[in-house]
Order: structure tokens, then C-alpha cells, then sequence
């Protein structure tokens, strides 16, 4: 399954979870419901902004909509990342890359507050 498929069902479950509809999802999110649907169906994916709105509406951390409970070790999840990465387009690798600094800096601007 793929990322943006993979996202899309997390975001569901969490949602369901919090016993949030779509439409209250998306009117707190300032999005149309139809947006929220085509994300928990693999159509779309957010931009970081909207993952970091959704994280605060759901009170989670960002990390957990990519808790897919795959790769057990370091080993085995290097290798895995090495295959997406050699398995993917240029495109792809950007998206990737943009995600990973979005979460680096998600993750550098929380650690200064832990603690506060």
C-alpha cells in the first residue's frame, strides 16, 4: 500500500476514533468535506500544514498518522527506505524530501517547548 493510500486510512481511523465526522473534520480544518474523503481514500495528500491542523484538531502528534506498524528493526526500515527511494521517480523523492524536513522541523520547534 502506498504512502498517500496508507495516510489516508490512518487519518480515517483516528478520526473515527475521535468520533469526528468528515464535515467536522473538514469545517475545523477550514476544507471542503469532499477533501477530507478524497484523503482517507488515497486521492489526495495534504500538505503539511493541513497534516499539522489535523494532528491539533485530533490531539495526536503528526508522527502517529504514519504509524503503520510496519518495519520491526533499524536494519530492516533502512532497507525498506532504500527501496522506495531506488523505486522511485524524481518527483516522488522530492515529495519524500519535503516531508522529511517538514517533520524535522515539526519535530526541532516541539523539543524546545517540552519542558516549558
Amino acid at each position: 500500500m502506498s504512502l498517500i493510500k496508507n495516510f489516508g486510512k490512518r487519518l480515517q481511523e483516528i478520526r473515527i476514533a475521535n468520533k469526528i465526522t468528515q464535515a467536522q473534520l473538514a469545517e475545523k480544518a477550514g476544507l471542503e468535506t469532499a477533501t477530507i474523503s478524497k484523503i482517507e481514500t488515497g486521492y489526495h495528500y495534504p500538505n503539511p500544514e493541513n497534516i499539522e491542523k489535523f494532528a491539533q484538531i485530533l490531539g495526536i502528534g503528526v508522527k502517529e498518522f504514519f504509524d503503520f506498524g510496519t518495519s520491526k528493526t533499524k536494519k530492516e526500515l533502512a532497507e525498506k527506505l532504500c527501496r522506495i527511494i531506488n523505486n522511485s521517480e524524481l518527483g516522488d523523492l522530492i515529495f519524500y524530501e519535503k516531508m522529511v524536513n517538514s517533520h524535522l522541523e515539526y519535530a526541532s520547534r516541539n523539543k524546545n517547548r517540552v519542558g516549558k
